[in-house]
C-alpha cells in the first residue's frame, strides 16, 4: 500500500515518494525512532503480460527490472518477437520501434515509466516450416477430388 506500518511505530506514508527516492524517505523517517537505520526497499509494479508468452497474467515486478527480464519471467516468447508494445488504457505509450530499442538497451520498468495496470503485449512471427506448406497445398486438390467423387455418388457428375 501507501503506507508502511511497524509495530511501536506511527505509519509511514510514501504517498508522493518517488521510486528512486523511497530508501532515503524511509530512512529519515525511521530514524526519528531508531538509531541509524538501514533501509533496503523495492517497489513493484503490477503489469499485465500478454499476446504471445508463455504464461500470460498479471505481475508483480520489481521497478528495477529489466525489460527482457519482465518478459522471462512471463514464460518468454515462444520465437521470434514481430510486433510488441505497451500499453496503457489501451493506448500504445511505447510502439514497436520503442519497443525494441528498450529491449536492446536493456532499459528498466522504472526507465520506461511504467505504471500500475499497463499491459506489455508481445506479437510473435508466425513460423512457417515446409510441412506446414505442404499439408496447406495439398488441401486444395484434396477438396477437389472429394468433391468430385461426392458428386459422382449423388449423380450430379
Amino acid at each position: 500500500g501507501r503506507n508502511l506500518e511497524l509495530p511501536h511505530i506511527p505509519p509511514i506514508s510514501v504517498r508522493g515518494v518517488l521510486r528512486s527516492e523511497v530508501e532515503g524517505h524511509l530512512e529519515r523517517e525511521l530514524g526519528r525512532y531508531l538509531r541509524a537505520p538501514e533501509v533496503r526497499a523495492t517497489t513493484t509494479i503490477r503489469l499485465a503480460v500478454l499476446g504471445s508468452i508463455g504464461k500470460p497474467g498479471f505481475y508483480q515486478l520489481p521497478a528495477d527490472l529489466i525489460l527482457s527480464e519482465a518478459i522471462m519471467q512471463a514464460g518468454g516468447p515462444p520465437g521470434e518477437i514481430s510486433k510488441s508494445v505497451i500499453r496503457r488504457n489501451g493506448e500504445d505509450i511505447v510502439d514497436t520501434e520503442q519497443f525494441q530499442e528498450a529491449l536492446t538497451a536493456g532499459m528498466t520498468l522504472d526507465q520506461l515509466n511504467l505504471r500500475a495496470g499497463d499491459e506489455i503485449f508481445l506479437e510473435a512471427k508466425q513460423k512457417r516450416d515446409m510441412f506446414t506448406t505442404l499439408r496447406t497445398v495439398a488441401i486444395i486438390p484434396a477438396l477437389i477430388v472429394s468433391t468430385y467423387g461426392v458428386g459422382k455418388l449423388v449423380g450430379i457428375f
